[in-house]
């Protein structure tokens, strides 16, 4: 799952509200991209590139797993180990994270601004 966001808040550029509403139905993998919803709930059709579908595809079985071991019925894209829904708080956390890692302090909106950069 972590894969996947950061390939998701680079690749696409995605703000972290738009990573954490993702539903399934939200990604089309044959056509590789991803709707999501913005600012004033104005969509926006992103592309998704090879590396983000193959990570992607590697996290759907992970997911339907967790649906299947707490019985869930949602939608939402992301769900962690516990069959709970992240939110905005744990994606910061975790980037903030893996940011220290490297000696750097990274938040979620670095990743988008390096996204429009590159």
């Amino acid at each position: 799952m972590e894969h996947l966001i950061v390939e998701l808040l680079y690749s696409c550029g995605l703000r972290v509200s738009e990573l954490v509403n993702l539903k399934l139905n939200d990604i089309d993998i044959n056509s590789k991209y991803v709707r999501c919803f913005g600012k004033g709930s104005k969509e926006r059709i992103v592309p998704i590139g090879t590396v983000g579908i193959n990570v992607l595809k590697k996290y759907l079985p992970e997911r339907e797993l967790i649906i299947k071991k707490y019985n869930l019925t949602t939608k939402k894209l992301f769900i962690n180990n516990f069959g709970r829904l992240i939110n905005r708080q744990d994606v910061y956390t975790f980037i903030h994270k893996q940011g220290k890692l490297i000696h750097k302090n990274i938040s979620p909106h670095t990743l988008r601004h390096s996204f429009a950069t590159h």
